[in-house]
């Protein structure tokens, strides 16, 4: 509440770049921390959902609420395609496919929509929020601007993103995870069905990084496809990656520090 109503714009577009990328790298954890599964083509997914965002909106003026559903899906999908012919390869190998999904995205987008960038209007942007209840009036006397509503938005999606890791850390599915993390042949020797557990981390990671996507572009106001080029992909992992990979705080913390 204090952020929201004293920090200058600049600290709170800090704030909100932060909270997305905690989200984004909390979905990657999922298949490079958790899973063991080392993805270098994260952008694309993101990718996916901002332009899943930007085109329904330039041709039927879906709104930032209901571009998430499409975006996961979509986002779901690919994710699934593409581990489905890709995820018996380990290492370096799935490294490169991953990377040539990313790239292949860019460059797709790029063939398809141009180079220029897809520019969101202000109507299917995050809105302003005011209203006249006398709690809300004590508690934000102004009200909200479009920036500061952002920041709550972000906010809620790390705590609903942490509550989500966390759950599925401790349930059966994250269990099986971290056991083929460890040591796949093991696993699939006590009877843990790999390849259907590394695709659903897969296909959730990639829906993870859709939704990240739209409120990403929503915030930017625009896409384009330099945007989600291979570096992005490797800031998402480092994150990951010094933060601790398969830690619960992990992601939050490289996402801080970066």
């Amino acid at each position: 509440v204090l952020a929201s109503r004293h920090l200058p714009d600049t600290q709170l577009e800090w704030a909100v770049m932060a909270c997305t990328y905690i989200v984004l790298a909390m979905g990657l954890n999922l298949t490079v921390g958790m899973t063991g599964l080392l993805v270098l083509g994260y952008a694309g997914f993101v990718a996916v959902g901002a332009y899943t965002f930007a085109i329904l909106h330039m041709a039927f003026g879906v709104s930032l609420w209901m571009a998430f559903g499409p975006a996961a899906i979509i986002g779901g999908a690919l994710g699934f395609a593409l581990g489905l012919p890709s995820i018996r390869l380990r290492g370096d190998y799935l490294a490169i496919v991953t990377l040539g999904f990313g790239e292949t995205v860019r460059f797709l987008i790029k063939n398809l929509v141009g180079e220029q960038s897809l520019v969101i209007a202000r109507d299917a942007r995050v809105p302003a929020l005011m209203s006249d209840h006398p709690l809300w009036r004590w508690i934000f006397p102004e009200g909200l601007t479009r920036l500061r509503t952002e920041l709550w938005i972000a906010v809620a999606m790390v705590a609903l993103s942490m509550w989500l890791v966390r759950n599925l850390a401790c349930s059966r599915i994250g269990r099986a995870w971290i056991a083929i993390r460890e040591d796949e042949t093991a696993a699939a020797a006590m009877g843990i069905p790999t390849v259907r557990m590394k695709l659903l981390a897969f296909t959730l990671s990639a829906m993870w990084a859709a939704v990240a996507g739209v409120f990403f572009v929503a915030h930017n106001t625009s896409a384009n496809p330099e945007m989600f080029g291979f570096g992005e992909s490797v800031l998402i992992l480092s994150m990951v990656v010094l933060g601790g990979m398969g830690s619960g705080p992990g992601p939050i913390v490289g996402a801080l520090v970066l």
